[in-house]
């Protein structure tokens, strides 16, 4: 039995054709960030001046902000806008849907409010199928309609309109 200095010839095919290790890709990291709904990992992936382009580029079809919407996470929410600087009012560039849209069509009261009254998402942004945020609320959600239509009939500057109170009852601000 003959010893070899070196891989074996087989061997040494087999380690010239392993694909080079890949860079770490930050939008799939922000989505399992996102899964995970970890806030404290979320802030220190944001600290990292390199991943801030990832909160608003698409991943799998959907923009991070969207998907934290959809996962009805607010903390997460804030933290993509507030310091992943997240921009509330883009839309995917496949359909054109905003968080807001993903927020109505899914019936999320708390996102809804989130986006609208902390953030000012804006409700009259059309998406690919010519509809509004508000369109999307299902018919049957009578409270969440009946909130719309007091939404559109109310003066739309938030310093000085409304006020949310038990959960879609509008009051004016004293």
């Amino acid at each position: 039995m003959t010893s070899s200095v070196g891989p074996s010839p087989v061997l040494g095919n087999f380690l010239e054709k392993i694909p080079p290790r890949q860079e770490k890709n930050p939008q799939k990291e922000l989505r399992d960030i996102l899964e995970s709904n970890e806030t404290e990992r979320l802030k220190a992936f944001l600290s990292d001046e390199k991943n801030k382009n990832a909160v608003n580029e698409m991943y799998q079809w959907k923009l991070p902000l969207a998907y934290a919407v959809t996962r009805c996470s607010p903390e997460m929410v804030k933290i993509l806008i507030e310091k992943g600087k997240a921009q509330v009012n883009q839309q995917n560039p496949f359909n054109n849907k905003t968080a807001l849209m993903q927020a109505c069509q899914q019936c999320s009261e708390e996102m809804v409010c989130l986006l609208v009254y902390d953030f000012t998402a804006d409700v009259d942004l059309v998406c690919s199928d010519n509809k509004k945020a508000f369109e999307y609320i299902p018919v049957d959600k009578n409270t969440f309609q009946n909130w719309y239509h007091e939404y559109l009939n109310k003066p739309h500057s938030l310093e000085d309109q409304i006020a949310l109170q038990n959960g879609w009852v509008l009051v004016e601000k004293s």
